[in-house]
Order: structure tokens, then sequence, then C-alpha cells
């Protein structure tokens, strides 16, 4: 038995028959890692954003949001019925919610740009842009990706980004 003990297989603590010694003991050994600090470099701080992104959310639903954020990304016109829902739910025109959208869209691009400077040098952000817009229609894992992206930027998180921002340099051979 002691050679358990010493072995630390079995404590002193269980073996004398206490039990609550013995999950203090454990406790006092376990090592706990601390979770690592969110960075600020990966947050948008912007509630405005966040506000803007929920309030849009709750009426078009996540997936129609993410149609539309991808439409005033890729330069498209949105459509007159997620224009018309919107403005009916907010009571406000069909062009100021046009406006919201394509500000939302804007400040995330500004915020994925400063990220990208930041975090990922040297990445030309008008080339990632068409090879995604390229890329999210002829492979799968790009368009998750890219859906996992957009889902974090618009959570102001844009560490989401980093695998979408990976396999663009994989593609090019940037590493």
């Amino acid at each position: 038995m002691n050679h358990l003990i010493e072995a630390e297989i079995l404590s002193k603590s269980i073996y004398a028959g206490n039990f609550e010694d013995y999950l203090n003991d454990a406790e006092d050994c376990m090592e706990f890692e601390e979770e690592p600090e969110d960075s600020e470099a990966y947050r948008i701080d912007n509630p405005e954003l966040t506000e803007t992104v929920t309030q849009i959310e709750e009426v078009l639903g996540t997936s129609t949001t993410n149609d539309t954020i991808s439409d005033v990304l890729a330069g498209n016109e949105l459509s007159p019925e997620v224009l018309q829902e919107l403005s009916e739910s907010y009571g406000v025109s069909p062009d100021r919610a046009q406006r919201e959208i394509e500000s939302l869209t804007e400040n995330l691009m500004d915020s994925f740009e400063g990220y990208l400077e930041e975090q990922h040098k040297g990445i030309d952000i008008n080339h990632l842009s068409e090879w995604v817009a390229y890329a999210v229609n002829k492979d799968t894992k790009v368009m998750q990706l890219y859906q996992q992206a957009l889902t974090g930027a618009r959570s102001g998180d844009l560490s989401y980004s980093s695998e979408l921002v990976d396999a663009y340099k994989k593609f090019y051979r940037l590493f």
C-alpha cells in the first residue's frame, strides 16, 4: 500500500478513511489553467453596431441577416422584401432601412480591415474579398468559414475570421 501512496496513486487521506481530507488534498494538487483573456484587438467595440445587428436579426432572422449583409458586401441591391419588412417593423422608410444596413456593413468592413492590418499584415482586403466571393460558391469549407466569420463579426468578435484568412493565405501560399 505504501508504494501506491508514494507513487501518488493513492492518497494517505483516503487510505486512512478520511474522504474529506482527500478532496481537499486533490483540490490543492489540481492546477487550473487560467483561460486566456479575450484580446481586445479582435473585438468590435461599438454598441450601436451590435444593437443594429440585433434589431435586424429580430425582424429578418439570422440566415436572412447573413444573406443581406453578404449582398451589401458583394455590392448587390437589397431585396425590396427585406427593406419593406424592416421598414414596416421599425416604422422607417425603406431608404432609411437600406442606409442602416449599408452603414452596418461599412462598419463591419472597416473593423475587419483594421483587424487585418493589425493581425494579418500584408493582406490586401480587396483581393481577399474577391477571393472569398469566388471561393464561397466553389468550396463548402470556405463557405462555412465565411459564415463563421460573418456570424462572429455580427456579434463583435473578429477572431472568428482568422480561419478564413488562414484558408486564403494557404490558397495563395502566403505563409
